[in-house]
């Protein structure tokens, strides 16, 4: 905690830590305390001379509250009585947007929440659009808000509170763009330590396939290779078959030549059957014609 240097009535100086204030008075000499409710530590004296006795039991009591109380950070506890609506302290709005390229309006919520050893926060909680706005999305997104604001101010005392007792703070999250580089880092590293490697890997498998060639050269001439009967059986039929093939091709000029004049011959003798049976089938149908044409003509004659 940091001293000042106070000199009193007397002309005496003391180291005096923050929050101990010298009262000095016709009526009234000593160290008062402000952490927490203030208490006065009298000196019992009018001459000063219990100023280092009464500051010591003002120091003591001091390193009590420390550790019991939190530290006094001077934020608001309540809203003023000159604000103009009546939401949470810490939190306004709501705020309409209209998104660029979209043109639909959006409701948010503004927060605002301490920082120690920084500026304030202001953060926006998404509320709806115009279309969908209701009271149940309104009231939620209060209700995020309220406790965005609610953590903000705890982390914020709890650091208050650590600096006041000496405690050492966490160490503060490191940007997105800092972070994004040393992962970039790492890979390269990992990158520069695996590249021995894979050149180390590679040189063994080239000697693994040089002794390998070595090996075979030393060895001779290669054993045949097993080959199943399958592989064996299909070609054989295979020139089986070729002569009888080439046999059939070969044998097909000579059978045509010697069937033409068969097949002329027995083209003449049908036509030859077929006339006679033509002839036959007129000469019965001139036979059944003549009776038919003399019946006709005596049936005419008695009806003249």
């Amino acid at each position: 905690m940091p001293n000042r240097t106070h000199q009193i009535f007397t002309g005496k100086t003391f180291k005096v830590p923050t929050h101990i204030v010298r009262l000095d008075s016709k009526s009234t000499h000593g160290w008062q305390l402000r952490y927490g409710t203030s208490k006065l530590f009298s000196d019992h004296t009018s001459d000063g001379s219990g100023a280092a006795k009464s500051l010591k039991a003002a120091k003591e009591e001091l390193a009590l509250r420390l550790e019991k109380l939190p530290a006094p950070t001077g934020l608001r506890v309540d809203t003023r009585k000159g604000k103009l609506n009546n939401m949470p302290l810490g939190i306004s709005g709501p705020v309409s947007r209209v998104r660029a390229g979209r043109g639909v309006t959006q409701h948010y919520l503004q927060v605002t929440f301490p920082m120690f050893g920084s500026k304030p926060v202001n953060r926006s909680i998404y509320i709806a659009t115009e279309a969908t706005l209701t009271k149940e999305k309104y009231d939620q997104a209060m209700e995020k808000a309220i406790a965005l604001r609610a953590s903000g101010v705890r982390k914020f005392k709890l650091a208050s509170t650590k600096v006041q007792r000496g405690e050492p703070l966490p160490a503060p999250a490191a940007p997105a763009k800092k972070v994004a580089a040393k992962k970039a880092a790492v890979k390269a590293a990992v990158k520069a330590v695996a590249a021995p490697k894979a050149v180390a890997k590679k040189a063994v498998a080239k000697k693994a396939v040089a002794k390998k060639a070595v090996a075979k050269k030393a060895a001779g001439p290669a054993k045949p290779s097993k080959v199943s009967m399958k592989s064996l059986v299909k070609p054989v039929k295979a020139a089986k078959a070729a002569p009888k093939a080439v046999a059939k091709k070969a044998a097909k000029p000579a059978v045509k030549a010697a069937a033409k004049p068969v097949v002329k011959a027995a083209k003449k003798a049908a036509k030859k059957v077929a006339k006679q049976v033509a002839k036959q089938v007129a000469k019965k149908a001139t036979v059944v014609t003549k009776p038919a044409k003399a019946v006709k003509s005596a049936k005419a004659r008695k009806s003249k």
